[in-house]
């Protein structure tokens, strides 16, 4: 199941409680693995999860913590070492995303590629490509204001497409889990090492 960004405030976990608005993850899971993104802009130095992660999400932590103590191996929470989970992605998968989702690509390759590309930990992939764009000159200048630029192709690779630009660097030819950045593996083997400790029980 994925269920994302802001919805996760309408999910609850618990063994006994009534439900008004909520949507009870153990109904249709014993044993639910949460990821959300931690949403972080720099590294939070000296920050507890329940302080640095959003509302819904530092609850959801709360409500897993206090069933794990009830019930060892309950539910399985983590967050992001990133800003967001598209963090983990290598720059090559995101490109290969924006030729997937934006046919202009083909025609800006050598300009957007040739000059370096980096997504930062805490830097949204969104925000990275249109200063990339923009230092690339491949853009949109309004005929009225020329100070006005926006990076070609936005509404496609942009945020507002968010998931087909994930589902599109996820099909990347030899798109292996090494080639993941930001310690992505060791997430992964949390996730692999709590589904075999479940599966033992």
């Amino acid at each position: 199941m994925q269920y994302g960004g802001a919805l996760v405030s309408y999910l609850t976990i618990a063994d006994d409680s009534q439900f008004e608005s909520t949507f009870d993850l153990l109904s249709m899971c014993r044993h639910p693995i949460l990821i959300v993104d931690s949403d972080l802009r720099e590294a939070p130095v000296n920050k507890t999860p329940v302080e640095f992660l959003k509302k819904g999400a530092a609850r959801l932590l709360a409500e897993v913590e206090k069933l794990n103590s009830d019930r060892r191996d309950a539910a399985l929470f983590a967050w992001t070492a990133g800003r967001e989970v598209e963090n983990y992605l290598p720059e090559a998968a995101v490109w290969y995303a924006v030729g997937a989702v934006w046919q202009g690509y083909k025609d800006h390759e050598i300009a957007l590629t040739s000059g370096g590309f980096f997504i930062g930990q805490y830097q949204s992939y969104e925000e990275a490509l249109e200063k990339h764009f923009d230092a690339a000159n491949v853009v949109n200048v309004d005929k009225d204001d020329p100070m006005k630029r926006a990076a070609k192709g936005r509404s496609l690779w942009g945020a507002g497409n968010k998931v087909e630009m994930m589902r599109a660097a996820l099909a990347m030819p030899n798109l292996a889990e090494g080639k993941l950045k930001w310690g992505c593996s060791s997430l992964l083997q949390q996730v692999e090492d709590f589904v075999v400790r479940i599966s033992e029980k």
